[in-house]
């Protein structure tokens, strides 16, 4: 029995930087759609800085969440998560089911 979990971490990689328009067009390719026209580019642009502005006062940074998994014992009631743990955001349960044939 498992807990996959996901808390917050920091990477600290720096080596990968695209541009905001390179991000723009591979969201629109992945839509199946395309950049036409500047205007595209620019309320796109203008998406962007709104969700992140919209993160930033959450205070959830993509970039610092990474996932963990947690062995379950039957009976335990609580579990303590290490000092590096600042919140779980999500929890997902996998029970393992063994078919006998």
């Amino acid at each position: 029995m498992a807990v996959r979990l996901e808390i917050m971490a920091v990477s600290g990689s720096t080596d990968f930087e695209l541009d905001v328009s390179d991000y723009i067009e591979e969201a629109f390719e992945r839509c199946g759609l395309e950049v036409k026209t500047g205007y595209d580019l620019k309320t796109a642009k203008r998406s962007l800085n709104l969700m992140f502005a919209d993160w930033a006062n959450r205070g959830l940074n993509q970039w610092t969440i990474t996932q963990r998994t947690q062995a379950l014992t039957q009976g335990t009631a609580s579990y303590t998560l290490g000092a590096d743990v600042i919140d779980v955001l999500s929890m997902v349960y996998e029970e393992a089911v063994l078919i006998l044939q």
